[in-house]
């Protein structure tokens, strides 16, 4: 295994796991499969604050326009 950063490995030490574990939540990461409580201890230990979000892809006036015309074609 190659030779890991000093501040890759404190991390690791904040976060009580292996620099092998580290590379496992970033595997889980990167195919959707990480759980929620795993992201939050990550950035408990790394001061940090999760935050999860839904972000819509259409604007707010779009939705309700979209409705709206749905709502009056099912009248």
């Amino acid at each position: 295994m190659k030779s890991k950063a000093p501040a890759f490995m404190a991390c690791t030490a904040s976060l009580g796991i292996r620099p092998q574990s580290v590379e496992a939540l970033e595997k889980f990461e990167a195919n959707g499969s990480i759980k929620l409580d795993t992201l939050r201890r990550a950035a408990e230990a790394l001061d940090c604050t999760l935050v999860y979000a839904l972000v819509p892809n259409t604007s707010l006036e779009a939705m309700v326009c979209d409705r709206d015309s749905h709502d009056q074609s099912s009248a």
